[in-house]
């Protein structure tokens, strides 16, 4: 997968720090296919769909996008 610049190759696989992965219902850059593939190929991957949001969910969803990151950190620090 290549995006912005950046070539997304095997080596994603090798993450295994919990990952939280945030990805707009109507991403008309990427798409919403790259989103399953980085959830299934992370081993510790979290994919949260953001409703009503594109390609910025930090921007087009602030609220839920901070709401969620404030969630995933917790998460880790009650583990």
């Amino acid at each position: 997968m290549q995006g912005g610049g950046y070539v997304l190759s095997g080596r994603i696989k090798d993450l295994s720090v919990p990952t939280l992965i945030m990805w707009g219902e109507q991403d008309k850059i990427l798409g919403t296919e790259p989103a399953s593939r980085f959830e299934q190929d992370i081993a510790n991957a979290r994919l949260v769909w953001v409703p009503e949001c594109g390609h910025v969910p930090h921007l087009e969803q602030a609220d839920l996008t901070t709401k969620t990151l404030e969630d995933f950190m917790n998460s880790l620090n009650s583990s």
